[in-house]
């Protein structure tokens, strides 16, 4: 008979070590997909800001296009300012669909094909310029205006 209690304890001491096992599997993923959905939000930062990349130099081409005396190369220049956006046009989707913030920058460089760079550009601007700063470089949100009741 001991012999049969030794078995059973041992039987039980592998069901609570199975459990324990679950258990500790079980808080392992849940960190995990809790610093994965945490990461989310830096890796479509990192999206916008490849996608900006090529709205950077894509902005530049179209300066030089500008200002460029020779029509030919203005030509040029255009066209490879639209080829850099069309390079941050993916880029710019995936980084949307991981963070819904990045949408106003996908749209906009998605209406490069009918709406001319040059009109974009100031958007263009300001949405890349919001994927460089960091929380740390925003403006603290404004306080509460004070009130002009009295007490009753």
């Amino acid at each position: 008979m001991s012999a049969r209690t030794d078995r059973r304890g041992s039987i039980q001491r592998g069901r609570l070590r199975g459990r324990a096992g679950r258990t500790v599997a079980a808080l392992v993923a849940l960190l995990a997909g809790g610093a994965a959905v945490g990461a989310c939000g830096n890796s479509a930062r990192s999206l916008a800001q490849q996608a900006c990349a090529h709205v950077d130099t894509s902005l530049a081409d179209l300066h030089r296009a500008e200002t460029a005396t020779d029509p030919a190369a203005a030509a040029r220049y255009r066209q490879r300012a639209y080829t850099e956006l069309l390079h941050a046009t993916p880029i710019a989707a995936q980084a949307a669909r991981v963070d819904g913030q990045w949408q106003a920058l996908e749209f906009t460089i998605s209406e490069a094909n009918r709406v001319p760079e040059a009109q974009l550009a100031p958007s263009l601007r300001s949405l890349c310029a919001a994927a460089e700063r960091t929380v740390f470089d925003q403006l603290p949100p404004p306080t509460a205006p004070p009130t002009t009741r009295s007490a009753p």
